[in-house]
């Protein structure tokens, strides 16, 4: 018999129903036997080490893995080393009045201790003071004092790991010497350095409960040779978030210190009668989640534990969606002005094992065929064995946006026609910021030119969708596709968003008659003239829930004498007029000539 069930019960029936076809227990009741005993330990057994396999399976993918040493397991074979807690800093401003001595200045070392408190700070880098030009204090520029408490302590390197008892050790402080030389940092064990002379490097790994450990190796030709040393490790250690807000309500919070004769007091920074300068950006100890997120986005904390790059150091790997639009965009040799990627439970119905992939080349419409071959061939170099990537032509949505204002007109205030032109603009620019992923809540753009413009007092933004169809070729007065199937057409907008009666289109030419659109009555679309007179009752249908609309019908094709422009637009009103989410392959595109606006003077 077989299962795949991890449920107790679910099991134990399987294991019923599969003794009840043997033909020695036909009739054999199970549930008042003796052997109803066997089967709830043979189905307790099954349900355990179901568990126990199941779980154990999770901790290997990142995605499903819930202890911590097995994400950190993980992320270490892919180069990524979590950080601890990470010290809160400060900027302030050194003075030192009343100098007994005059000289053009004087510098504070780095590393310097200044208490604020019962916490700790210190100088990463050296404090010069300048004496001003009446020779009556002393006055640094602005400067940044971070959160911290040095620890330095001597040991042994015997070719094991250094275990490093501290939970919170601020990683890119760590100093390593050896007979007085520092020792630089290894990024990553997967790629060692190739120096033809041996270099020391010493490596920092997550160790468990926290802690952390440290290697040194001995690396040539990237080769990694046996090691032993007396090591001086130092690191400052931090309390993270807690020092969070220090100074906020009080600029002179630290308290003064004594250098060269001169009392040193920093002072925090301000900025418009605000202290700006008080100590934030501390964090705690990184969380599972940030730890996959860094992962999956490519940030290496072992080189730059603050700072996240776009893509892995190790591999251009592609497992989500965002990997497949960072590494494509990035490994592509010629330019990508938009990409998106979608595939999965994203779909409906569900589609496994495909990702669908839509890019908008810089220099043109379309990818070519030499540029799709190209991102499949990434695609197969560094995406999971088994998905097969599909490419998509764009589908370009088009925005037809009205914005109606009031304004009070008064000394300095623009015309109605140059604030016209500012909200073109401006609202060319809110679409442009994401035309691939979504539109954000039209009403966020009132917001904000409420806001930018204190003279606008009300302002509304309604906006209807235009299709343009590439397919069309007009030739002595017909019109065609390119695929060779004349008269009917196929247009995609967004699921559950066309209000119902709204889809009509661009004019065009019907039997001899000008003027003619097509228009929607309750899903049936139909070809009228410009007086509202029907020419045709179906020419077509509009399906609410899909989005699609299809022009021509088996029984009456869509073929115009002509279509005025040559392209014929098909245009809807959204459920919504507020907001409008992109979708899949299709492409937000707009220009300022298309944006209508009406404003009057309150």
């Amino acid at each position: 018999m077989s299962t795949t069930s991890l449920d107790f019960d679910v099991i134990r029936s399987d294991l019923v129903a599969f003794m009840k076809n043997q033909p020695g227990f036909t009739d054999y009741n199970f549930e008042g036997s003796n052997l109803s005993i066997l089967i709830n330990l043979l189905a307790f057994n099954a349900h355990k080490h179901g568990i126990i396999a199941n779980t154990l399976t999770n901790e290997t993918a990142l995605g499903l893995a819930q202890q911590r040493n097995s994400v950190v397991r993980i992320a270490q074979s892919l180069g990524y080393i979590p950080h601890g807690a990470q010290p809160a800093e400060v900027t302030t401003i050194v003075c030192a009045a009343n100098p007994s001595l005059v000289t053009p200045s004087i510098t504070i070392p780095a590393e310097t201790v200044f208490t604020a408190g019962e916490y700790n700070f210190y100088n990463p880098d050296p404090i010069v003071l300048t004496l001003n030009l009446n020779e009556t204090f002393y006055k640094s520029e602005p400067v940044i004092l971070r959160e911290g408490s040095k620890k330095t302590f001597n040991t042994e390197f015997n070719n094991d790991p250094i275990i490093l008892y501290e939970r919170n050790i601020d990683m890119r402080s760590m100093s390593v010497t050896i007979n007085g030389n520092a020792v630089p940092r290894l990024s990553n064990i997967l790629t060692k350095p190739t120096d033809t002379i041996p270099t020391v490097y010493y490596l920092l790994e997550e160790h468990d409960d926290k802690y952390y450990k440290l290697w040194i190796y001995k690396i040539s030709n990237g080769e990694v040779l046996t090691y032993t040393d007396n090591v001086e490790i130092s690191y400052y250690t931090t309390v993270g978030t807690e020092a969070n807000g220090l100074g906020q309500t009080n600029q002179m919070v630290f308290d003064s210190i004594v250098y060269s004769g001169l009392t040193c007091q920093p002072i925090l920074e301000i900025t418009d009668g605000t202290i700006t300068g008080y100590a934030q950006g501390g964090t705690n100890y990184e969380s599972l989640d940030t730890i996959k997120m860094s992962i999956r986005y490519g940030a290496n904390s072992a080189v730059e534990p603050y700072v996240e790059s776009t893509v892995s150091p190790v591999t251009n790997r592609m497992v989500t969606a965002t990997d497949y639009q960072t590494v494509l965009k990035r490994l592509a040799t010629f330019g990508i002005q938009d990409i998106t990627a979608y595939g999965g439970e994203s779909l409906s119905p569900v589609v496994y094992g495909t990702v669908f992939i839509a890019v908008k080349p810089s220099a043109s419409s379309q990818l070519s065929v030499e540029q799709i071959a190209e991102l499949r061939n990434y695609c197969l170099q560094y995406a999971i064995a088994g998905v097969v990537p599909v490419f998509e032509n764009l589908v370009y949505l088009n925005l037809l946006p009205t914005i109606r204002f009031a304004f009070t007109n008064g000394t300095g205030v623009p015309n109605s026609a140059t604030i016209s032109t500012n909200l073109k603009n401006d609202f060319v620019n809110f679409i442009n910021e994401d035309k691939f992923n979504s539109i954000k809540n039209l009403n966020t753009f009132v917001l904000q030119c409420l806001n930018r413009y204190s003279y606008i007092k009300t302002m509304t933004v309604t906006t209807d969708l235009y299709v343009e169809s590439n397919t069309f070729s007009v030739s002595a007065g017909n019109v065609t596709s390119e695929s060779g199937l004349a008269g009917l057409y196929t247009f995609d907008f967004f699921e559950n968003v066309i209000v119902t009666g709204s889809v009509n289109s661009s004019t065009f030419v019907w039997n001899g008659v000008s003027g003619c659109r097509l228009n929607d009555s309750n899903g049936i679309l139909r070809v009228v003239q410009g007086d509202g007179t029907v020419l045709e009752t179906n020419m077509g249908t509009v399906n609410y829930t899909t989005g699609q609309i299809v022009v021509g019908t088996d029984g009456q094709l869509f073929i115009p004498d002509s279509v005025d422009g040559e392209i014929l637009k098909i245009i809807v009103t959204p459920n919504d007029g507020t907001q409008i989410s992109n979708q899949r392959n299709s492409l937000l595109n707009i220009e300022t000539t298309d944006v209508v606006t009406a404003g009057v003077v309150l």
